[in-house]
């Protein structure tokens, strides 16, 4: 998806920028395009997507465009990037981002370490176990009585760069989304979705690996107000049924590939036995020991040449040999 227009870049141009989403399939996503919602400079689009599919974000931008850029996952700042150098391009991928784990301990309501994960769709679930009456809940499930869009279902990539006349906003800082560690999961803000945006899918987690210390600062780096928000990307994950019930035609069938198992290779006694590896010592004497024909010859040759050499000494004076 081609990003939003009118951002101005180091060497004083317009910028041309580009985010696309790539499956566990190992292609770009098919995309719906929507209209640029001018009063925030997004642009937005729908995604081609199953449950269990893996997701990763690809970015390209020119140099300037931006400072640093927030991935934003169902409306939860879970990733932060910024570029390595000034004057050049932007460009990379974002493969995983940072979950909080679930609560250990009911009673104080203490999180789980922080992990980085790859973003999973999974099948959207409204239910909030930990919301007690009927009210808070009916506040923070999904509702098909308030038209507002919800951020559920939605990977956003937030575009965030210095103010040319270095104003701040009120809070004096950059208005940026709620971090992991303030939100664990969209159930906790009380966000509604349109009933004909037909919102099946969240973003989950799979792959968790142990937390990156850099990611975490990032993540939780307070800029300054003399920070913007100057646009965003913002990916709607729909099934190929979401899409035909939204007017959409011709939609083709979306198959989930499993990401690739890690290949262990396993050494057998019968696999040792099939494919000796020479020992050091062998190898050694391999290159000590030449051809035995060459050796023969090699062997042959210095006896004769000392035997010519006793020759000639025994023909030369008396002298000589004493000297």
């Amino acid at each position: 998806m081609k990003g939003p227009l009118g951002i101005i870049g180091s060497k004083g141009k317009a910028c041309v920028s580009e985010v696309l989403l790539k499956g566990s399939n190992g292609k770009f996503s098919k995309e719906y395009d929507l209209p640029i919602d001018s009063k925030t400079n997004a642009t937005l689009c729908y995604v081609l997507t199953a449950n269990d599919d893996v997701v990763t974000i690809h970015y390209s931008m020119d140099a300037g465009m931006v400072d640093f850029t927030d991935i934003v996952c169902d409306g939860i700042l879970r990733e932060s990037v910024i570029p390595h150098r000034a004057g050049s391009n932007f460009k990379g991928a974002v493969e995983k981002v940072l979950e909080r784990g679930d609560i250990i301990n009911k009673k104080t309501s203490r999180r789980g370490l922080a992990k980085y994960s790859k973003p999973l769709v999974c099948t959207c679930d409204a239910k909030i176990d930990s919301i007690t009456t009927a009210t808070e809940k009916a506040q923070s499930a999904i509702s098909t009585v308030i038209k507002t869009q919800s951020s559920v279902g939605m990977v956003g990539i937030q575009l965030f760069k210095k103010r040319l006349d270095d104003t701040t906003t009120a809070d004096g800082l950059a208005q940026r989304a709620e971090t992991f560690e303030n939100v664990g999961h969209w159930t906790e803000f009380n966000h509604n979705a349109q009933q004909s945006s037909n919102v099946s899918f969240e973003l989950g987690f799979t792959g968790a690996t142990k937390n990156s210390k850099s990611a975490h600062e990032r993540v939780a780096q307070e800029w300054p107000a003399s920070y913007e928000r100057v646009g965003s990307f913002k990916f709607l994950l729909r099934s190929a049924a979401d899409l035909v019930a939204l007017g959409f035609k011709n939609i083709p069938t979306y198959v989930v590939e499993p990401l690739p198992v890690p290949t262990i290779r396993v050494v057998t006694s019968s696999s040792k036995a099939s494919t000796p590896v020479p020992s050091k010592t062998s190898t050694r004497a391999s290159t000590a020991q030449p051809n035995d024909s060459n050796d023969q010859d090699s062997f042959l040759s210095r006896r004769r040449r000392r035997a010519r050499r006793m020759s000639r000494r025994s023909l030369l004076p008396p002298y000589v040999h004493a000297h």
